[in-house]
């Protein structure tokens, strides 16, 4: 039998693959723009991705959507937050990559999951925005 330590974390590890975010459960999601992580912390994220797709986890994929130059890129940032929110798994999350760039880092997600991830957020933007330039990155 595992020690105890071991249970435990294989049974949080199978706890956030399949738990999506409760609705209206706005814990640890960010709230505001001024809530994201900024460029050293988002590489830093992505590291830790990379770290654990080393050590034999499952795919992750990295989209980076061009916001456009501040203020109009700021506004479409605020537009992209919203539906994030909404739809984010435990384990997405969202970050500054630099000024006019933001990365949404989605563990145990392949590129067609995250091409599908991607058209529904850009499918819920408010009238007036469209979609932006993305590249996906699948390691």
């Amino acid at each position: 039998m595992l020690p105890l330590h071991h249970r435990f974390s294989s049974t949080f590890r199978r706890v956030v693959r399949r738990t999506p975010w409760p609705p209206g459960d706005s814990t640890a999601k960010p709230a505001s723009l001024n809530d994201l992580p900024g460029p050293e912390a988002t590489v830093g994220i992505i590291q830790r991705h990379e770290a654990l797709r080393r050590r034999g986890r499952p795919a992750f994929s990295v989209v980076v959507v061009d916001v456009g130059t501040p203020p109009a890129g700021e506004a479409f940032a605020r537009q992209l937050l919203r539906p994030f929110r909404e739809r984010a798994r435990l384990g997405d999350e969202m970050g500054w990559l630099a000024p006019d760039r933001l990365a949404l880092i989605l563990p145990l997600t392949g590129r067609e999951g995250a091409l599908r991830f991607v058209a529904e957020l850009f499918s819920r933007l408010d009238e007036g925005y469209s979609a932006m330039p993305f590249d996906i990155f699948t390691a």
